[in-house]
């Protein structure tokens, strides 16, 4: 699975790529702007983003990708409560959790 992990904490992207990283191909991105051009540019089957982000947060990369009728899977993780504007279309979680986690309960749907 190509993945695309977007987290400004370069600590918190690295343990992401280490726990599952020999099972699928992940890049990764900073913030919300970088993955959308990224996502501009390559195909993905899954988009892991955190909300609370520099430059562009997780909930407007989340709009920017529907906007722009990219069609790729979201998933949105965060301390904080599920935002009110999410799309039914974006998976949500609640922080903590792992990425082995994440990746058992979207295969499980």
């Amino acid at each position: 699975m190509l993945i695309l992990f977007v987290e400004d904490d370069v600590r918190i992207r690295k343990a992401f790529k280490r726990e599952i990283g020999n099972d699928h191909e992940i890049f990764e991105a900073e913030n919300g702007q970088e993955a959308l051009d990224i996502l501009r540019t390559m195909k993905f089957d899954l988009v892991i983003t955190d909300n609370s982000m520099p430059v562009m947060n997780g909930l407007d990369l989340c709009l920017n990708i529907h906007e722009l009728g990219i069609g790729v899977k979201v998933i949105m993780i965060s301390g904080e409560d599920r935002p009110d504007l999410l799309s039914n279309q974006v998976i949500f979680f609640k922080k903590p959790i792992t990425a082995t986690e994440i990746l058992e309960r979207v295969n499980s749907h």
